[in-house]
């Protein structure tokens, strides 16, 4: 039976990680800053999107190979 919860360690994380990324981008558009500011932590954000899928990508690798 412990077979069939191998997927699921992995699915959680991308589940934390999508839920977290949400969350971030829902916290920049409420908060009480300027446009112009909220606009710049955004396109930082986006710079790191890349990067972030990279090593998503790499974590499922792992996850899946175990």
């Amino acid at each position: 039976m412990a077979d069939n919860n191998n997927g699921n360690g992995g699915l959680f994380f991308v589940g934390v990680l999508v839920g977290s990324a949400i969350g971030a981008v829902a916290g920049l558009l409420v908060a009480p800053r300027s446009g112009k500011e909220t606009r710049r932590i955004l396109q930082k954000s986006a710079r790191a999107l890349p990067e972030l899928a990279e090593d998503l990508t790499t974590t499922m690798q792992l996850q899946a190979d175990r």
